[in-house]
């Protein structure tokens, strides 16, 4: 599905649904410098696909859905390019269950610390 299909898709004015995707954006790119394991390149897409089905949502629910949708983007890719496998896989999926259950305002400054995870650039 093309941008401006989602787009019209929602029904929603066009300056709700790109001041929520601006929301949603700054909110990636925020914990892009906690996070490294993230892919910046996949910020835009996320963010619009987050406000496009979230735009009525508090700024606060729409963060946690984009949040959680990350690290699983962020720990398929992991798997995918057998970048991290065992145990060190099983623990950063406890991780990753711990940063879902306390939601992006209480989550860990530095997760996973740093050196556990290759930065996605690398």
């Amino acid at each position: 599905m093309s941008a401006a299909t989602l787009i019209a898709a929602t029904g929603l004015p066009p300056t709700q649904l790109e001041r929520a995707r601006r929301e949603v954006l700054a909110d990636l790119a925020g914990w892009a410098a906690r996070y490294p394991v993230f892919d910046p390149a996949r910020f835009p897409a996320l963010a619009l696909t987050t406000a496009a089905h979230l735009a009525d949502a508090p700024r606060a629910d729409r963060a946690l859905a984009a949040l959680v949708s990350l690290w699983i983007i962020a720990f398929d890719d992991l798997v995918d390019e057998a970048r991290l496998a065992g145990r060190a896989l099983r623990e950063l999926a406890v991780g990753y269950t711990l940063l879902a259950q306390a939601g992006p305002d209480r989550a860990p400054r530095a997760f996973p610390p740093p050196g556990a995870v290759p930065a996605a650039a690398d």
